[in-house]
């Protein structure tokens, strides 16, 4: 007596398939954005730490309203590289994805950097009082979803333009 094998056909295959693909296309990009936003909360610590740091440097030494980050009572780990936006008194530290330091006004940034190029800027504005997303070369969507997801609301702080590309955040 012969017994019946059961078996997948080939339909049925490419329909787990097609199901797999159309998962992995949804999940990937979700999977990328919330990498994003854990190195952006990593560099949102380091720069508040950094103005902190700064903050009391001043009112203990109000002659020096901008010094350099060896100064501060501070590490941020990394090593000391050139900004990657504009020449600054002081050398910025660059860790595993961002450049974090001093701007000449005093201004804490962090630049997030891949492959020599600058993605976005988090930064806090002391005459604003305020913390900034700015998305750099046009405002690519991707970072733009990452201000927004962040908290932000466009702005025209960080360029004097409503471009779409800055925003205030919480």
């Amino acid at each position: 007596m012969l017994s019946k094998v059961k078996a997948f056909t080939l339909i049925e295959l490419l329909v787990v398939v097609l199901i797999i693909g159309i998962l992995a296309a949804v999940a990937v990009p979700q999977y990328q954005k919330a990498v994003e936003k854990a190195r952006a909360t990593e560099a949102f610590i380091l720069i508040k730490n950094l103005k902190q740091a700064r903050d009391i440097y001043r009112m203990s030494n109000s002659e020096v309203p901008n010094p350099a980050l060896d100064e501060l009572d501070i590490e941020i780990p990394g090593t000391d590289v050139e900004c990657i936006v504009t020449s600054t008194v002081h050398p910025f530290r660059q860790t595993k994805y961002f450049q974090v330091g001093l701007l000449n006004s005093g201004n804490p940034h962090a630049f997030r950097v891949s492959n020599g190029n600058l993605l976005y800027t988090l930064a806090y504005y002391n005459d604003l009082n305020a913390w900034f997303c700015h998305v750099e070369n046009g405002g690519d969507v991707k970072y733009t979803s990452l201000c927004k997801s962040l908290g932000g609301v466009p702005s025209s702080a960080c360029n004097g333009k409503d471009e779409g590309t800055c925003f205030r955040l919480p």
